[in-house]
């Protein structure tokens, strides 16, 4: 696939108000972008193919289009065909964007792509296995001869011959899309001051949606060993058995929870999950909810806890 080819279909991929024409060309470029990245990585084809997709998510952050950014890098990573920081960078603004489908597109990636790669992997894994070498020889053993039967015997022979090779290969360093992060301090303070933390949000996301980006934001956070302290106190009004995903939201505060988290950050979060939860006219299993989510944050933050209330909460 050429960059001038590319450069031709992209707009209209784009700008077309045709579906059917979308997703042929859609298909049409993820094709060639295999095709040519097939026997060797085609890094000038790549490069700018990455360049239009960023440039289109920074050009307009309102514009639904970027949705065609997300759509592409995640096949592409899926594929393991870009496993660069520069996809990684393409997500980022993606999660930063202001409409809502190419936050949520980009949020996912960042939460999933490596468990998307996995499955890519495996799948055409399976596509390999299914070919028969000696059910293929047999046939053209007895069939009539032709140029067509010759040519798909070698090319079945290629992808075997190939499969093998692979699995001999020493196995590749998938770093995650999290760890190839070139800021991941500022992308956290970004997604959560745009889409957490503010009157005004530069996109607007429904509750589920901002979960999703609390998850993402959560994560970060913990993994990273980064210090947001705005963050703890946005949980507190979501810490009520009565919020439907009341669950989600321990699960998050406590993978955002680690050892060097101000401990008076905290203190008010497992007061409040205490009294809303850990109470004689709670139900067994709010109770136990709510206890498993303070052992949670205590495991990651010992000082959290303060000395009466494990008193309390011991008795």
């Amino acid at each position: 696939m050429s960059c001038s080819l590319l450069n031709a279909l992209f707009p209209l991929l784009v700008d077309t108000p045709s579906k059917a024409l979308r997703t042929l060309l859609f298909t049409k470029i993820i094709s060639d972008l295999r095709t040519s990245n097939s026997k060797s990585t085609n890094h000038k084809l790549n490069r700018t193919i990455q360049t239009v997709l960023y440039n289109l998510l920074t050009s307009d952050p309102t514009s639904a289009k970027g949705v065609w950014a997300v759509r592409i890098t995640r096949e592409m990573w899926a594929r393991q065909i870009w496993t660069d920081a520069k996809a990684v960078e393409i997500m980022k603004e993606a999660a930063l964007s202001q409409h809502e489908k190419v936050v949520t597109g980009g949020v996912h990636f960042f939460l999933g792509g490596d468990k998307e790669r996995e499955e890519k992997a495996e799948d055409d894994s399976d596509d390999d296995e299914n070919i028969d070498m000696g059910k293929l020889r047999h046939q053209a053993g007895i069939n009539k001869k032709t140029k067509k039967k010759a040519n798909e015997l070698r090319r079945a022979a290629a992808t075997v011959k190939r499969k093998e090779k692979k699995k001999k290969a020493p196995h590749p360093l998938n770093f995650s899309a999290l760890h190839l992060l070139h800021d991941p301090q500022g992308f956290a303070e970004r997604l959560f001051h745009q889409h957490l933390n503010t009157q005004t949000p530069k996109a607007k996301l429904k509750l589920d949606q901002k979960l999703v980006v609390l998850q993402l934001v959560s994560r970060l956070v913990g993994l990273h060993t980064l210090t947001l302290i705005p963050l703890y106190s946005y949980f507190i009004k979501y810490l009520t058995p009565k919020q439907p995903q009341v669950t989600s939201f321990l699960a998050s505060l406590a993978q955002s929870t680690h050892n060097l988290v101000p401990p008076d950050a905290l203190e008010p979060l497992v007061q409040k999950i205490a009294n809303e939860f850990v109470s004689e006219a709670a139900a067994s299993e709010v109770a136990s909810a709510g206890l498993n989510a303070i052992r949670e944050i205590c495991v990651r933050q010992p000082l959290a806890m303060n000395e009466t209330l494990l008193q309390d909460l011991v008795e």
